[in-house]
């Protein structure tokens, strides 16, 4: 069987989806719609799931229109990867193998973030339909340089399939349902 990740050694972590990116970000509504899907899905599967704000003071809060389910933990940054200390400890207590990374932007906080990852021993999944920029040229070179780099690209709909491997899981419905 391959490594890959799966319910007990992942962690989902949703970066800086926040009110001041609204309207600068290519295909939010992508962005905001996918990262639902996973929320909802970490929160069905008991997937940890991390969200990160930057800088909120000037940015805002996460979006409204985002679904945070009650087991999420939130961290408050300024650095443009979620590598702070406080998300290092907090990674080091649930010892996943592998960090799943969604939210915005895709060629800033998000590669930076993956770099790290791998840097820092995680197998790192990149969410491409849930990540985006403010340009598109950007989101689709920082795919490249992530790829090139070992970052493994993955879509919502694969990781959730992946993760679920057989329709005779007990939360195969209600994860189709999200996805449909």
């Amino acid at each position: 069987m391959r490594n890959k990740a799966q319910q007990n050694n992942c962690v989902f972590i949703m970066v800086d989806i926040q009110e001041k990116f609204l309207n600068a970000i290519t295909e939010m509504d992508t962005v905001v719609k996918k990262a639902n899907i996973m929320n909802k899905a970490a929160e069905l599967l008991n997937i940890p799931l991390i969200v990160t704000k930057q800088y909120p003071k000037g940015l805002g809060d996460t979006l409204n229109d985002v679904y945070l389910p009650q087991h999420r933990v939130e961290f408050e940054k300024t650095r443009f990867s979620v590598f702070t200390p406080e998300l290092i400890d907090f990674l080091q207590e649930k010892k996943p193998a592998y960090i799943v990374l969604y939210g915005i932007e895709a060629h800033v906080c998000l590669a930076q973030s993956a770099l790290d990852g791998k840097a820092l021993g995680y197998n790192v999944l990149y969410v491409c339909d849930a990540v985006s920029s403010r340009k598109p040229y950007d989101k689709e070179i920082a795919i490249n340089r992530l790829a090139n780099s070992g970052v493994e690209m993955i879509t919502t709909e694969m990781l959730l399939f992946d993760i679920l491997e057989d329709a005779k899981h007990p939360q195969f419905k209600d994860i189709s349902n999200l996805i449909k």
